[in-house]
């Protein structure tokens, strides 16, 4: 995961076609290494166990470079294509907020983002939203607002910010721009999630 997210998509892609080619060839290397009856002897045993592992460790390192290449093409790239404009968001509030330097943040799973005047468009991705006074909200409730969104520096390299943040499920940051239009959506009803965030809640404050 740390390969792919310092190699980026491009990279990402090749990384995992490199390590699926790899895989099944330490996958075939096994297989006929088992048909051709080579297990008998020590060195053979060592080397059909050597070529399932490494198998093994290929197949899941391809699984997991392409991950990043599906996550990054279907939730991170649209997301990223929003940077810097100010939209009406709808979306979920996920936890409670946290607060650092007079400030309120809150991570939203967005549903929609709509420009002025122009039809939704889907959301899927996860901004962490500030605010300069806490909101009327609790985890799982649904609100929508105007925000200015905003990416993460990709300074630092796999340390940057930006990798941080879409280690922590966040792929921007936003602030609230007009909080006369601040509102809270209609409630689908509570599912499991909310329950084990309340549960949580109650559990800790206790």
């Amino acid at each position: 995961a740390a390969a792919a997210a310092l190699a980026g998509p491009g990279g990402a892609t090749v990384l995992a076609a490199v390590c699926a080619a790899l895989g099944l060839c330490a996958l075939f290397t096994a297989l006929w290494g088992r048909k051709a009856k080579k297990l008998s002897s020590l060195p053979g045993r060592r080397a059909f166990l050597l070529s399932g592992w490494a198998a093994a460790a290929l197949l899941a390192a391809a699984c997991t470079a392409g991950g990043y290449v599906l996550r990054w093409e279907t939730a991170v790239a649209p997301a990223l294509a929003l940077e810097g404009e100010t939209v009406t968001l709808r979306g979920t509030v996920l936890e409670d907020p946290e607060e650092e330097y007079h400030r309120y943040y809150y991570r939203v799973q967005v549903e929609e983002v709509a420009f002025p005047g122009e039809e939704a468009l889907r959301g899927g991705f996860t901004v962490r939203l500030s605010a300069y006074k806490p909101l009327l909200v609790q985890p799982y409730d649904r609100l929508e607002a105007t925000v200015k969104l905003s990416a993460y520096s990709r300074e630092g390299g796999l340390f940057s910010p930006f990798n941080g943040a879409l280690a922590e499920g966040n792929v921007l940051k936003g602030s609230i721009t007009r909080y006369d239009q601040l509102r809270l959506l209609p409630d689908p009803g509570r599912s499991l999630p909310e329950g084990l965030v309340l549960f949580r809640r109650h559990f800790v404050k206790k």
